[in-house]
């Protein structure tokens, strides 16, 4: 049984290395390493945009040894992704799974180029799910998958996968110093809509509302069977939702929209949001509460 579960997981790593991809960052000083994915056969990769940031070109390894350099082509700073292309095409791409299924305790696999090791894999559990974690900009990334899978600098951009071999998510972040098996990794259908519209539109205008949160399964006898909710678990001081919010409010709708995850208010707060009145309706003390708030502009 252990034979065969390692023999499952040796398929999974070797058929995942053909689309990780090595980024060389050059930078003014000594510039970095990361890791990436080919998400589209047309040389579309995806990483994180903390590892471009400021960095004068990019040179990307593909895993048959071939180095293209790449081009910034989008970047989301408010979820850590960007999009960069290189000129290549029929490269071999994932599957991505639907992340709002995810488990705790479900074993999961981690690639990158980690201190520049080229594409090692590493081991681990899903830890917790709707983490909320600070950015460089001070804001919170919302709904972060945790992990004990060891990430080091250069894992930053890969994908952390499921037994089945399919990307879950993209690790971003880990926490040094105070504490140990602590990774995290942004949520595949936050990956698959960032890049998705940074591709049709090369940028995201968000509106603002001023609140972090996690779902949780809310009373069934307020909102039925489907009690998915988003719990608020802060506001902004003299953002939109301060007057109208409450710390521990439960978001049931925006715009009569339902709310489960801090995703799909990222979604639901587009462009065409900005200054508009927009319907809100919260859980307070098990009961509804209907009101309205302005979204302002999501400065970055």
């Amino acid at each position: 049984m252990l034979k065969q579960f390692s023999d499952e997981l040796s398929k999974i790593a070797i058929n995942s290395q053909k689309y990780v991809t090595h980024l060389k960052l050059h930078t003014t000083h000594n510039g970095g390493v990361a890791s990436g994915i080919v998400c589209k056969d047309d040389g579309i990769i995806i990483t994180n945009q903390h590892v471009i940031d400021s960095v004068k070109s990019i040179d990307v390894t593909l895993s048959n040894g071939e180095v293209y350099s790449a081009t910034v082509i989008g970047e989301d700073k408010f979820t850590d992704l960007a999009i960069l292309h290189i000129d290549q095409s029929h490269l071999p791409t994932p599957q991505f799974a639907n992340s709002d299924v995810l488990s705790l305790g479900q074993v999961v696999l981690a690639l990158g180029n980690p201190l520049d090791f080229q594409l090692s894999i590493t081991m681990g559990i899903i830890s917790g799910l709707n983490r909320s974690i600070p950015n460089k900009l001070g804001r919170l990334m919302n709904n972060m998958i945790q992990t004990d899978a060891a990430l080091s600098p250069g894992s930053s951009g890969g994908p952390l996968l499921d037994i089945d071999g399919r990307i879950i998510g993209i690790n971003t972040a880990i926490i040094i110093g105070v504490a140990q098996g602590l990774s995290f990794t942004i949520p595949s259908n936050t990956v698959t809509w960032v890049s998705s519209t940074l591709l049709k539109e090369g940028v995201i205008i968000r509106g603002f509302l001023g609140v972090a949160g996690e779902t949780i399964a809310g009373n069934p006898q307020t909102i039925g069977s489907d009690n998915q909710v988003l719990r608020v678990t802060g506001i902004a001081k003299g953002s939109p939702a301060d007057g109208v919010i409450r710390y521990g409010d439960h978001i049931l709708s925006i715009d009569e929209k339902r709310i489960k995850t801090f995703d799909d208010i990222s979604k639901m707060l587009n462009k065409d949001t900005i200054g508009k009145l927009t319907k809100i309706e919260i859980i307070r003390d098990n009961t509804i509460i209907k009101d309205s708030f302005t979204p302002t502009k999501l400065i970055l």
